[in-house]
């Protein structure tokens, strides 16, 4: 029996209105831990023990979303408890992969977690290396595990939610368990939409699930369009009023569909005032979205072959990451912050900035979890607005007049005794990166060069020789110069033969029957080589992002070959360049190793703030609303539900649990840290075709290359004795059988099965014979068994194509063509359509025709 538990840490559990951190475990017999989700609160304070000590008995992770409450705390536990994290297998989609980079780096900054800070505990390679160990899937792929968990298959399907967003199908056996946590069913400006196919059906591999788990939050029922029409006309007026408006969003998730709408409306609208995207990480962020545009929806894919240039290219916005910067901008303009809760990113900072001003709008495009400043200020709008829904052009942004005790963090270039201390620490933590890099770089020459000593085989890779090249041109590996270590060396100890002169290694001549082997790399052409995209020129304050407002002529520029991204024509545009330097500085100030970060002090400032701006909320959340939820849910059919809480703790997942109780009979709402027994219903057994009731089959071809075969047998347990080496040990999965006298001397004690261990007169051990009980199922013996056996009516199966149906009437001699709405008519007599897959009327009179063409069809099935 399997079991879920939601988990939470102490303190967050009590509250009924806990703000959203995902992390569930998910449990299956005799001992399988798959971990769902790291998330962190908003704040990044929660205390994370409870998780750490988790950890120590989890099997896999699964990442679901790139936001703070779905994967937050991983590259954290990751650099606190390597030991553990970097031995779990973890699977995540590449877009969360690298927005969750991006995320993390962002709030982590923001907390001072990352950064040239004295405090800082974790380091951009820190995170970068945490997410690489990640193994990236595709949509729909079918992903078997292996060793412990060869029994599973996990697939990954689209949310909807964010950029990668995934829905998790684990798969066992008969059992199959959903996850679907924050997911969106419509199609969203750059998103598609989950579980529903183009025709509105559910997707079947989602059907009818053994169990799954869904999350209550949903959004407002407000269409697209409406919502859209109510940010522009906030923008409208703040700015019409001199005022600056401030959007927090979430970084790396939901702001990409900010960035899109905001900066295609500037164009059309032709607005000169500025627009601002804040985040420490901007510039990369928008760049990989350009890189993975195959993972969004259709009209993103439109825009972009229209205009052949990706649509998050941006013309109109401004990356910043220097709020002074900003105060040198005067007049009104729009800015979008990173930190959706006003908690972490420049959200808060921002707020604090611009508050007190009545020009100032706040527009909450995501709800947060209780306590947060985003909480607060939506509690204060909808109380306002008193449950009245938006309609028209009536607008819901209501002033604020009021005194909130605000607590946040201001910045300050270290000087003095912090100076001293922050160089001493940066010296000491460069000298233990150089010494594991270099211990990494001489282990790895050490491997190649032994590697490449021991394979004589002449048709060696390409990349040894280019090991070989450098090695007699006396060049050293770039990286050796980099670390300062003035170290080149090989471990030749155990090596099967001397070098010509140390460290020389003799290049080998590669010949084939054709003479003298080439690498072709060394004849592509230059025009062909890849060039990385231009992104360490995003950030440019004065134009924008990508150089400004303004198009320019093409024929001004010979290197620019129209598409924005100042690749040349003839060269292979490369978007997987993923290093730090790729990103220009904006990385490298978040390195505390690195020459351009400054260092820097943070100063705690909790004050009393006048707060006069007006706000509003406006669904930007990208979710499904309450509705829709209603009438997909019982779709779906699952066997059993578990609800999961939200943001407003379970009183909307009790709501949802009482609408779909007519629908769905087991259905249950989580509780923190309680774990929820359930199972199928059914067992599943592995089963044996003993050969001759194999011989009896008759098997039958259906459409699609498979056969099948009615099997009628009897069941019963085949015990045979198998002698247990140490080979067959290895092979076992799972049980191993213990032999006792081995373990306490004792060559009378038997186990449980029993299996001894037996020696022989000289004392050696022979091999344990072990009793191997197989379920098999052989042919009915007696005529007592053959009366008994079960007598059922023939069942069809398999699967028609009108097109093979009719290619088989035409062999037979009839006249079949399809006519409107794709029915089959065959002689004018008889109409043959599909309705769905499985269902198939044939219409007629009683005529020869119409029972032939019954046949043909039948003869295309198999009946068993």
């Amino acid at each position: 029996m399997l079991s879920f538990k939601a988990l939470a840490p102490a303190g967050v559990a009590e509250d009924p209105k806990r703000g959203q951190l995902h992390q569930s475990v998910l449990s299956f017999p005799p001992n399988i831990k798959f971990l769902i989700d790291v998330g962190w609160d908003p704040n990044l304070s929660v205390d994370l023990t409870y998780l750490k000590t988790e950890l120590s008995t989890v099997d896999v992770i699964l990442l679901t979303h790139a936001t703070t409450s779905h994967l937050g705390a991983y590259a954290y536990l990751y650099k606190m408890i390597p030991e553990t994290m970097s031995t779990i297998p973890v699977y995540a989609t590449l877009p969360v992969i690298n927005m969750g980079r991006m995320v993390t780096m962002d709030m982590y900054r923001s907390k001072g977690l990352l950064g040239p800070f004295l405090e800082s505990q974790v380091s951009v390679h820190d995170v970068e290396r945490a997410f690489d160990n990640i193994t990236p899937l595709k949509y729909s792929q079918p992903s078997p595990l292996t060793g412990k968990l060869n029994e599973f298959v996990i697939t990954a399907y689209n949310a909807g939610h964010t950029l990668g967003g995934t829905i998790w199908k684990i798969q066992r056996d008969i059992e199959d368990v959903v996850y679907a946590v924050d997911w969106n069913h419509s199609r969203d400006t750059h998103l598609n939409g989950a579980f529903l196919q183009p025709d509105g059906k559910i997707i079947d591999a989602l059907s009818r699930p053994s169990l799954m788990i869904c999350g209550s939050k949903c959004s407002e029922t407000e269409t697209l369009k409406s919502r859209r029409e109510a940010m522009f006309r906030d923008i409208h007026n703040t700015l019409d009023n001199g005022g600056t408006v401030l959007i927090p969003s979430s970084s790396g998730a939901r702001v990409l569909e900010l960035c899109h709408i905001l900066d295609a409306y500037w164009s059309k609208a032709r607005l000169s005032a500025p627009l601002i995207y804040f985040s420490h990480v901007g510039t990369r962020t928008l760049s990989y979205a350009s890189s993975m545009l195959e993972w969004m929806s259709s009209s993103i894919i439109d825009e972009w072959q229209l205009k052949n240039n990706s649509p998050f290219d941006v013309k109109n916005l401004t990356v910043m990451s220097n709020i002074d910067q900003l105060r040198t901008l005067d007049g009104p303009k729009v800015i979008i912050a990173s930190g959706e809760a006003l908690e972490a990113g420049f959200s808060r900072g921002l707020f604090a900035e611009f508050c007190a001003k009545d020009s100032t709008t706040v527009i909450l495009t995501e709800k947060a979890g209780n306590g947060t400043l985003s909480d607060q200020l939506f509690t204060f709008w909808d109380k306002e607005r008193g449950g009245e829904q938006r309609s028209g052009d009536s607008s819901q942004c209501y002033q604020i007049a009021s005194m909130l005790s605000l607590s946040y963090t201001t910045e300050h270039p270290l000087e003095g005794d912090d100076l001293a201390m922050y160089q001493h620490y940066v010296q000491q933590e460069k000298e233990k990166q150089n010494e594991r890099e270099r211990a990494e770089l001489i282990e790895r020459r050490s491997k190649q060069i032994l590697e490449q000593e021991a394979d004589e085989d002449e048709s060696s890779s390409d990349e040894s020789d280019v090991d070989d090249f450098n090695e007699i041109s006396g060049k050293l590996d770039l990286e050796a110069l980099l670390d300062k270590s003035a170290v080149y060396d090989y471990d030749v100890r155990t090596s099967n033969r001397q070098n010509v002169m140390y460290p020389y290694s003799q290049k080998r001549q590669r010949f084939d029957d054709y003479g003298e082997v080439i690498k072709p790399n060394d004849f592509v052409r230059a025009t062909e080589t890849d060039v990385a995209v231009p992104t360490g020129t995003l950030e440019d304050h004065s134009g924008g992002v990508n150089g400004g407002g303004e198009m320019e002529d093409d024929d001004d520029d010979d290197d620019n070959d129209g598409n924005g991204s100042g690749v040349k024509i003839g060269a292979k545009r490369k978007w997987e360049t993923t290093g730090v330097e790729s990103y220009g500085d904006e990385t490298q100030k978040l390195d505390a190793m690195s020459r351009d970060a400054v260092p820097t002090g943070v100063k705690s400032v909790t004050e009393e703030v006048k707060v006069l701006c007006r706000v509003d909320f406006i669904d930007f959340e990208g979710l499904t609303n309450e509705r829709s939820l209603n009438m997909i849910l019982p779709d779906i059919r699952p066997k059993k539900l578990i609800m999961l809480p939200s943001e407003l703790g379970s009183a909307v997942a009790n709501e949802l649990t009482k609408s779909l109780a007519g629908d769905i009979s087991d259905i249950v709402v989580a509780e923190p840290n309680k774990s929820l027994g359930t199972s199928s219903g059914s067992m599943s057994y592995f089963v044996k075709v003993t050969s001759e009731l194999e011989s009896l089959l008759r098997w039958q071809k259906i459409l699609g290359d498979y056969s099948v075969a009615h099997l009628t047998g009897k069941l019963r347990y085949q015990i045979t004795e198998v002698k247990e080496t140490e080979d067959t040990k290895e092979q076992q999965s799972g049980s191993e059988v213990k032999v006792d006298g081995a373990a306490n001397g004792d060559s009378n004690d038997q186990s449980e099965e029993g299996n001894v261990n037996d020696e022989t007169e000289n004392g050696e051990a022979t091999p344990a014979e072990v009793e191997k009980k197989q379920l098999v199922i052989g042919p009915l013996e007696t005529a007592l068994d053959i009366a008994a056996a079960p007598r059922l009516n023939p069942l069809m199966v398999g699967d028609i194509k009108l097109a093979e149906l009719k290619k088989k009437l035409i062999a037979q001699g009839h006249k079949a063509e399809f006519r409107a709405a794709g029915i089959l008519v065959c002689d004018d007599k008889v109409a043959v359509k599909k309705l769905a897959e499985g269902q198939l009327v044939i219409e007629g009179g009683v005529s020869p025709e119409f029972y032939e063409t019954k046949n043909v069809v039948r003869s295309l099935l198999a009946s068993v």
